[in-house]
């Protein structure tokens, strides 16, 4: 009688996940976030990982459903999510926009501030009063070419 040997199983495989969590646990430890890194940390961030992308393509997948369709036909004018849908994915989300304040996306589109997404209607107004009234101290009295105009003491 032969025992049967087990065929290893990765850790993502167990998990179920897309994402690598061996190469989550290599960057965790490259990255020295801690002295010790447990064995499942990398597991729940490559959890968050992935349900975190799913939610931007889906939300992009569903920008380009309903996009922009042809006057005679009425289909898509286009079936491929690009970067631009991305971008817009993440900006349309409160939560992902928070997330990725910090970080430039490569568009030519305005961005968003995160701060109107955070921000109460009278938190903004205080702000921009006080932004008001800082530049009044300053002595701004209008932009020009780029260039701010002081008043003159005179």
């Amino acid at each position: 009688m032969t025992a049967k040997t087990a065929t290893p199983m990765s850790r993502q495989k167990k998990a179920g996940v897309t994402i690598s969590i061996a190469r989550v646990h290599n960057q965790m430890r490259k990255s020295a976030v801690a002295d010790q890194i447990s064995s499942k940390a990398p597991l729940y961030v490559a959890a968050a990982i992935q349900k975190m992308l799913e939610t931007i393509l889906e939300q992009a997948t569903d920008n380009v459903r309903n996009g922009d369709r042809t006057k005679k036909t009425g289909e898509l004018k286009t079936k491929r999510v690009v970067n631009g849908d991305i971008i817009a994915a993440v900006r349309s989300n409160p939560d992902l926009a928070r997330l990725f304040s910090g970080f430039a996306f490569s568009s030519h589109a305005a961005a968003h501030k995160p701060t109107n997404f955070i921000l109460s209607a009278a938190e903004k107004e205080k702000r921009k009063q006080a932004k008001e009234a800082r530049d009044l101290e300053k002595g701004v009295v209008a932009k020009k070419g780029g260039k701010a105009s002081r008043a003159l003491g005179n």
